[in-house]
C-alpha cells in the first residue's frame, strides 16, 4: 500500500493560485442554483465559470455516484450543521488546501484537483439539474 501522494510547493501554490481565482469571482451561479440553501447558492456564486464546474463535476460524479445528492455533498462540504455562508466557503477553502497536502486528490479530464474541489463541482453539476 503506498501512502499520500506528494505534491511539490510550487504545484500547491499553483493550485492554490488557481483555486483563488475559482472562488473569488463571483459569477451567475447564484441564478442557477433553482433556489437551493443559502449553503449551496453563496458556494457556488464563488465559481468563475460555472459551465466548466458543472462538466467536471458531472465527470466526478461518474467516479463517485454515491456522493451524487446535494444532502450529501451538502454535509461533507459544509459540515453535519450545515454552516451556511461564508462559515461554509471558509471550511471548504480549508479543507481544499489540506486535500492538497495530503494528496487527496482526483484526475478528472486530465486534471489533478482536490476532491473538496471535485464534490463543489459536482454539486454545481448537481444544482443545475
Amino acid at each position: 500500500m503506498t501512502g499520500p501522494r506528494r505534491v511539490s510547493r510550487r504545484v500547491f501554490l499553483g493550485r492554490v493560485a488557481v483555486l483563488g481565482g475559482v472562488l473569488s469571482v463571483p459569477s451567475i451561479g447564484l441564478l442557477l442554483t433553482g433556489g437551493r440553501g443559502d449553503g449551496t447558492r453563496h458556494l457556488l456564486a464563488h465559481i468563475r465559470s460555472i459551465a466548466s464546474a458543472r462538466r467536471l463535476g458531472r465527470l466526478y460524479l461518474g467516479q463517485t455516484p454515491s456522493e451524487a445528492s446535494v444532502g450529501v455533498i451538502g454535509a461533507i462540504l459544509c459540515g453535519a450543521t450545515r454552516r451556511h455562508g461564508d462559515a461554509c466557503l471558509g471550511r471548504v477553502r480549508q479543507q481544499i488546501a489540506r486535500d492538497f497536502r495530503a494528496g487527496d486528490v482526483v484526475t478528472i479530464d486530465g486534471w489533478l484537483i482536490s476532491r473538496t474541489e471535485a464534490r463543489l463541482f459536482a454539486l454545481a453539476a448537481l444544482a443545475s439539474s
